[in-house]
């Protein structure tokens, strides 16, 4: 694969690299597709300009909300079970502004309670991990990739089984912006945030249902002095033990072999599956999407 440009775009960022071989030479990153106030396209050919212009490159691989109906090309869902090989030969493809741009799809399957289920950008990191440790292709492996939709994925021999979405961090994201909860407390001192971490997987441990567990973010601020961060914390951790809870029934205790993202916020989930006995390494997510739009540029570049 000669000199291309690889994109993650997602519903909050966009990050492109100008690639050559194996290396990543420069990067650029530009808005998410929900913060765009015209037409995706014309962001995209912005934002790439600059490493077009100091490459020459004009091929550009895609992955994430680019390939959705608000992206710029919607591009339908390969079905699980997907081999990487399945997977890309799914893409879509248009030129514009000089550039052959192909597109990722994304995967759909039955989760784990039978329902529909989808994910856009995720398997590109699946992907890439499995590039990045090869022992991971082989055999029945589980894989977290925390985020605003969390996913639970089952690969088996190199192929995406199936996967279960947790839509974690929105929940968070609504409780902490738009409700009461975290509005009665005192500023918040070192520690604090992850103390109440610690307590909310503590209470998410109880096998309580989570709505009945809610309220004592709002109630330890106005009866136990509990500070605004501890607060914060704690809803974290409630939500985050609750989800680890119910993805470890629902994959009957299945050993997690890696956590995939950000790494703080990986961190908490790999406390969270501690909390519960079960191990995995964290991989970072934006080193496992390079290496898996490298895959892809490879496979869909064949023959072009």
């Amino acid at each position: 694969m000669s000199a291309a440009i690889l994109g993650d775009w997602g519903t909050s960022r966009m990050r492109l690299y100008l690639h050559d071989g194996r290396r990543v030479l420069d990067r650029v990153e530009g808005p998410g597709v929900a913060m765009l106030a015209g037409p995706p396209l014309e962001a995209l050919k912005a934002a790439v300009r600059p490493l077009t212009e100091k490459s020459g490159a004009r091929a550009l691989y895609l992955c994430g909300v680019a390939g959705s109906r608000n992206g710029v090309l919607e591009v339908a869902y390969a079905p699980c079970p997907a081999r990487p090989a399945q997977w890309a030969e799914n893409f879509g493809r248009l030129a514009a502004g000089g550039l052959d741009i192909r597109v990722a799809p994304g995967l759909r399957c039955e989760n784990f309670l039978g329902a529909p289920d989808v994910m856009r950008g995720e398997e590109t990191q699946i992907f890439g991990a499995l590039q990045a440790e090869p022992a991971l292709a082989r055999g029945r492996r589980v894989f977290v990739l925390p985020g605003t939709h969390s996913k639970w994925v089952l690969v088996e021999d190199a192929a995406v089984a199936r996967f279960h979405t947790f839509p974690t961090g929105e929940i968070y994201a609504l409780l902490r912006e738009r409700s009461f909860l975290l509005r009665a407390g005192r500023p918040g001192g070192a520690g604090d945030a992850d103390a109440g971490f610690e307590a909310g997987l503590a209470r998410a441990a109880s096998g309580r249902d989570v709505l009945a567990l809610l309220f004592e973010t709002r109630s330890a601020q106005l009866l136990a002095d509990r500070s605004r961060d501890w607060a914060a914390g704690f809803l974290s951790g409630l939500l985050i033990g609750r989800e680890t809870a119910e993805a470890a029934a629902l994959l009957g205790e299945a050993a997690v072999a890696a956590v995939i993202g950000d790494r703080a916020l990986s961190a908490y989930y790999q406390r969270a599956l501690a909390a519960r006995g079960l191990d995995a390494e964290v991989m970072d997510g934006e080193a496992c999407a390079i290496d898996g739009l490298i895959l892809f540029g490879e496979l869909a570049g064949k023959g072009a």
